[in-house]
């Protein structure tokens, strides 16, 4: 029988995140989903120890050694699903048990994706002795958006907000959805930053999308995120630098934008891509180029230097204008700084301390979450 939801974890040696997020998936009670491992990992040999001591036939695992890219990973891992819907996750990420309640409810009001409001994990390793769980309080609505006008609003922003895009990546999306974008130009993931230039493309392809506030899915943090940039000064890296993206997608970079890896912009240029594969550049002229450069620009004083020099005053009027905004960013990291300082996270008003692993996070999460609903009555749980 198919699957009602696949869930796809590319992975690339990162085993000690990967075993851990697998023990947690397979002990979830619900038979209609799949688990697909893609492994682009060179030596498996600990994983396939690993696998040996599981039956389970909700895994199914893929490994392919040659060198591939992170997109090239990710889109070999979508086309072995064989699920109704579809749900992307890192490896050092996790999910909640009841995952597939909210696909049911997709399919009872057929909604073809839904997002969720952020939480986050952060894994106790590098210089983090403590793992960490942080999110936002809860809201029972479940707000149906426009995929176009949410891509308008992503785009305005200079594409530096992105949760409120549909997505594969921390989303859950129709598979037949996903096969439009695919037959396009054979990629899911039509840009630099899989999960933007995913969502850039399915914006004109879904019909029904749903935003619902509570956090199913939770984005993970450890030493590798990002492709290892976590690690990295302000996670910026010169492109020649960037080892899991092909040179080939690289030197299509925008002309406008510094050539410099950094989400303030990698972002917008993988949305720029993805217009283009999807053939809507008409969109670009909703990007706000200003917002881009001001994220740019607060990276050093060298990069706001070169800002100030391409708009010149007007830039520095439009840098005083949104400077409110940089306060309340900078207030945001400092109250999450003191969280994980002290290694507390709060849900609704009450504050936990040590968090354990993703098993006992997803189990604290969840049971907060569920009582919650009951609560207010939400039919999810």
């Amino acid at each position: 029988m198919r699957p009602l939801l696949s869930i796809i974890v590319p992975t690339k040696e990162r085993y000690d995140y990967l075993e851990k997020l697998i023990h947690l998936i397979l002990s979830f009670e619900s038979r209609e989903f799949e688990l697909i491992v893609q492994d682009n990992t060179r030596d498996n040999s600990r994983i396939i120890s690993f696998f040996n001591s599981i039956k389970d036939d909700r895994l199914r695992y893929f490994h392919d050694p040659t060198p591939l890219t992170s997109v090239q990973n990710f889109d070999k891992a979508v086309l072995n699903t064989q699920g109704k819907y579809v749900i992307f996750i890192g490896d050092d990420d996790f999910l909640l048990r009841n995952v597939c309640d909210v696909v049911k409810f997709m399919e009872n009001n057929a909604i073809d994706a839904v997002k969720f409001r952020r939480a986050n994990y952060y894994w106790a390793d590098g210089e983090r002795k403590k793992s960490l769980l942080t999110t936002g309080l809860f809201s029972k609505n479940i707000t149906l958006l426009s995929p176009v006008k949410s891509l308008k609003k992503v785009l305005s922003n200079g594409c530096q907000e992105i949760d409120i895009l549909p997505s594969l990546y921390y989303g859950i999306v129709k598979k037949d959805v996903l096969d439009q974008v695919y037959k396009i130009g054979h990629t899911y993931f039509p840009g630099n930053s899989a999960d933007i230039a995913n969502g850039v493309a399915l914006s004109f392809f879904i019909k029904r999308y749903a935003y619902i506030k509570l956090p199913i899915v939770v984005p993970g943090t450890s030493c590798k995120t990002g492709g290892g940039t976590y690690a990295k000064k302000n996670r910026v890296l010169p492109l020649e630098e960037v080892h899991f993206v092909s040179k080939e997608r690289l030197s299509t970079w925008d002309n406008s934008l510094p050539k410099i890896w950094h989400g303030s912009l990698v972002w917008p240029e993988s949305a720029i891509s993805a217009l283009k594969y999807v053939g809507k550049m008409e969109f670009v002229s909703f990007l706000n180029y200003k917002a881009i450069w001001l994220a740019y620009s607060s990276i050093s004083k060298e990069f706001f230097q070169d800002a100030k020099n391409r708009y010149g005053v007007a830039f520095l009027f439009y840098f005083a204008k949104i400077r409110l905004l940089v306060v309340r960013i900078i207030r945001s990291i400092l109250n999450k700084l003191i969280l994980i300082c002290s290694a507390e996270y709060k849900i609704n008003g009450h504050i936990y301390r040590n968090v354990g692993d993703v098993c006992d996070a997803e189990n604290l999460l969840y049971h907060k979450i569920k009582k919650y609903c009951n609560k207010i009555n939400v039919d999810i749980f």
